[in-house]
C-alpha cells in the first residue's frame, strides 16, 4: 500500500522539484468523513480504514481517477464483509 513516506520517496526523484505537477490526494480522513457522511451511525476500525484507502488505491477506474464513489463502493465493501 502507497504511505506518505513512499510517496515523498517518489517525489525526490524528480530533478526539479520546484517543477508544477498534478496530483489527487486521498487518505484515512477521507474514508473516515465519508463513513460518517453516509451514516452518522457507521464507525470503522483502523484496520477497515486502512483496508478500504488500499482497495480505493487498487481498485479504482483508471479512467476517471479516484472519486466519491470508488469511496463509497470501498466502505460499502468492508460493511458486507461485517455481515
Amino acid at each position: 500500500m502507497e504511505t506518505v513516506k513512499t510517496l515523498i520517496e517518489h517525489l525526490k526523484q524528480y530533478a526539479n522539484q520546484d517543477a508544477p505537477i498534478a496530483y489527487a490526494l486521498w487518505g484515512v480522513e477521507d474514508v473516515i468523513d465519508r463513513a460518517k457522511d453516509m451514516d452518522k451511525d457507521i464507525i470503522l476500525t483502523k484496520d477497515e480504514v486502512s483496508k478500504a484507502v488500499h482497495d480505493i488505491h487498487n481498485n479504482h477506474d483508471c479512467e476517471y481517477g479516484i472519486t466519491w464513489d470508488s469511496v463509497d463502493c470501498a466502505i460499502d465493501d468492508i460493511l458486507s464483509r461485517r455481515n
